[in-house]
């Protein structure tokens, strides 16, 4: 998941760039302003949760030109604007896209897919731990079928074990079950692809390894992102 952020002092192009995220589920909007003063200090307060800041170019009180210069450098821009002649001083600044307005939704996939492929890899993990009980509890990456949203907590269901509810958040855990071994179906579902049976409609059908005798669960697929889903169950 990209963890987003808006700051472009026209309301609407801010409502135009949030639709094309609410429609994409590798995507998460964090904040939007129309305040390039209020985003930078979001961004400071925020910066080690934000992987891509959308900025407008001319803006009151502090152009996109000046704002991307105090970004920190992990974070990757998109320049967002009505005039072309900015082109070559995004560039020269570190912006990593540059995007024409209006724009439209098959731009900005272009832009979101060129980002993904040039953002660091992030370190591989074999287990995290787990709030449960007052207690942390260490979690095997390869182990883990399926996460479920419970409320206030989380339920993680894992080979051979009792399915563990804990405090932690779907951000925190999201992190280490990463793509192309898991994927997000609904807001709140994290399946193992390994654990996969079957896909029928808008759902999808997973086995849970018990000691004594398997299960299996079906699980909605939601409207949000099922082509995405389905994108990534083709290229298996």
């Amino acid at each position: 998941m990209l963890n987003c952020v808006i700051i472009d002092d026209e309301s609407f192009a801010i409502d135009v760039l949030t639709i094309h995220i609410d429609n994409t589920p590798k995507l998460n909007l964090l904040y939007s302003s129309t305040n390039p003063i209020n985003g930078y200090n979001y961004i400071i307060a925020n910066s080690e949760k934000i992987d891509i800041v959308f900025l407008d170019i001319q803006m009151k009180n502090m152009t996109g030109i000046e704002l991307i210069k105090l970004i920190p450098n992990h974070i990757k821009t998109v320049f967002t604007t009505a005039h072309d002649q900015f082109a070559l001083t995004a560039f020269d600044v570190g912006a990593n896209d540059y995007l024409m307005k209006p724009i439209s939704y098959e731009k900005f996939i272009q832009s979101i897919n060129k980002i993904g492929a040039t953002k660091q890899s992030l370190p591989q993990h074999e287990y995290f731990f787990i709030h449960v009980d007052k207690k942390l509890v260490k979690i095997n990456i390869a182990d883990v079928i399926h996460v479920e949203g419970m409320g206030n907590f989380l339920g993680i269901t894992c080979k051979h074990k009792p399915i563990y509810i804990c405090t932690n958040t779907f951000n925190e855990i999201e992190k280490y079950l990463t793509e192309p071994n898991f994927v997000r179906i609904n807001k709140s579902h994290i399946i193992a692809f390994s654990s996969i049976s079957s896909v029928e409609g808008n759902d999808v059908r997973v086995v849970i390894q018990k000691i004594d005798k398997n299960q299996e669960k079906i699980l909605p697929i939601g409207i949000t992102y099922k082509k995405h889903f389905l994108s990534l169950i083709n290229k298996i």
